[in-house]
């Protein structure tokens, strides 16, 4: 038998960002030391960008063909994705033509797969950014249309009943928007954080851009004084353990496979 290990994530083309992908890969591939490793971004337009720099990344598809050259017969696939949303259903029906071609071949969840992981979310994020005096902590997600959406609004619920009602979760594309997220607080200042692996383009143009569309500029309308951080979720140790949790519950369904 010979394992590999895939991580599949969007990727990221900003390069001080990267390091959040890296960092986790870095501890996925410790719970796997004997696996060959493989990388791959979903993002057809970051391999892209990446590529004009000479740097070849692999698409999931393209991982996948390459570890079976390489002679892995069992292969254990760990995304990054935040949601069980569109993304992920879309990587996991994308990648099941590929499995008759391993003799193992298994999906991981993404990191808030379930109620528990949320919670967990939770205490890791109140954790490491304490209360502030007359600061609101404004997270900002990607969203979605998917219902997996709902993981946004559960995890500001579960940190408001934690007694951290100053903190508010925020989407790019999903809800609570950026308006009804600015229109709830009352604090004069707020500090943004982003709720993504990486503190990429999103965050660079959605959260802190000069438009006034973003989320920066939204609050800023709103009479808000604007702080931010400017690191993903990937920079977070506990974050990255989360991770490696999974990866285990994957690794335990294999070995039971087996037997």
């Amino acid at each position: 038998m010979k394992q590999g290990l895939l991580v599949v994530s969007f990727g990221s083309s900003v390069e001080k960002t990267r390091k959040n992908i890296t960092w986790t890969e870095q501890v996925l591939c410790s719970h796997m030391p004997q696996a060959v490793f493989a990388r791959a971004f979903t993002s057809p337009r970051i391999r892209a960008a990446l590529k004009k720099r000479g740097e070849e990344i692999f698409s999931p598809e393209q991982a996948l063909e390459d570890l079976h050259k390489q002679g892995v017969t069992h292969v254990i696939i760990q995304p990054t994705h935040l949601l069980p949303g569109i993304d992920y259903e879309a990587l996991v029906q994308q990648l099941q033509t590929y499995r008759g071609r391993f003799e193992g071949f298994l999906i991981g969840k993404p990191l808030l797969s379930s109620t528990r992981q949320v919670q967990i979310l939770a205490q890791i994020l109140m954790h490491h950014y304490p209360k502030q005096e007359n600061v609101s902590l404004v997270y900002m997600g990607h969203g979605t249309e998917h219902f997996a959406n709902l993981v946004y609004p559960a995890l500001e619920m579960m940190m408001h009943t934690e007694g951290r009602s100053d903190c508010f979760v925020t989407t790019v594309e999903g809800w609570p928007d950026f308006e009804t997220a600015a229109g709830r607080i009352e604090t004069k200042e707020v500090c943004l954080i982003p709720l993504m692996l990486t503190a990429g383009e999103h965050v660079l143009e959605d959260m802190l851009g000069e438009d006034s569309d973003s989320l920066r500029g939204v609050m800023e309308r709103h009479g808000k004084t604007v702080h931010a951080v400017r690191e993903g979720l990937g920079s977070l140790e506990k974050v990255r353990e989360m991770y490696g949790s999974l990866l285990d519950e994957l690794l335990h369904e294999a070995c039971a496979d087996l037997s």
